[in-house]
């Protein structure tokens, strides 16, 4: 009973079947030059919604395909990779280039990744990861800062039009006493 049971519920420790990695391994590949394909069209070009959108997509694939064959390494730079896009495409402060950069890397670090799948270890991403994470974060961070100042600088016209509007209005009140003096 102890064997049978083994063979219906194996082991959550066990390597995942060689076919199935095989599978994985020749989808992301698929994948990754349909985002090879996709990134030739940058730098010189911005990122369009549509582009960022199907960038994410075959991302999301990679990431949502590789947790299932336990290659955690290749799932968190897929997810790191998909994050930055969201950030890149909402905020207009990141810089493009860096972008494009980062996910130059990504793509050049996963196919890597995929390769070493059945052969040597798959290869860290924690520093690149770390890189993506730092380029949201200093995006987001300028965003903020660029709205900080922007709401300083409306703050500032708008009390400067209220001291102008105001001495107009004592300038409109002195005057007519003065015009009455000269008359008297």
């Amino acid at each position: 009973i102890g064997e049978k049971q083994a063979e219906e519920f194996p082991d959550q420790e066990e390597e995942p079947d060689s076919e199935l990695l095989e599978t994985f391994r020749d989808e992301a590949n698929e994948l990754l030059e349909e985002i090879e394909s996709l990134l030739g069209n940058l730098p010189g070009e911005r990122l369009s919604a549509d582009m960022v959108q199907q960038l994410r997509r075959y991302l999301h694939t990679i990431k949502g395909s590789s947790r299932l064959v336990e290659q955690d390494q290749i799932g968190d730079l897929s997810h790191a990779v998909e994050s930055m896009l969201i950030n890149a495409e909402s905020q207009e402060a990141i810089d493009q280039e860096q972008v494009y950069k980062l996910a130059r890397e990504s793509v050049d670090l996963l196919t890597t990744q995929v390769e070493s799948i059945n052969g040597e270890d798959v290869p860290s991403a924690d520093e690149l990861i770390t890189s993506l994470q730092e380029l949201d974060l200093a995006g987001l961070s300028s965003t903020q800062e660029e709205d900080e100042t922007d709401a300083q600088a409306d703050q500032e016209v708008a009390i400067q039009e209220i001291t102008t509007a105001d001495e107009s209005t004592v300038g409109e009140m002195v005057e007519p006493e003065e015009h009455d003096e000269e008359q008297g």
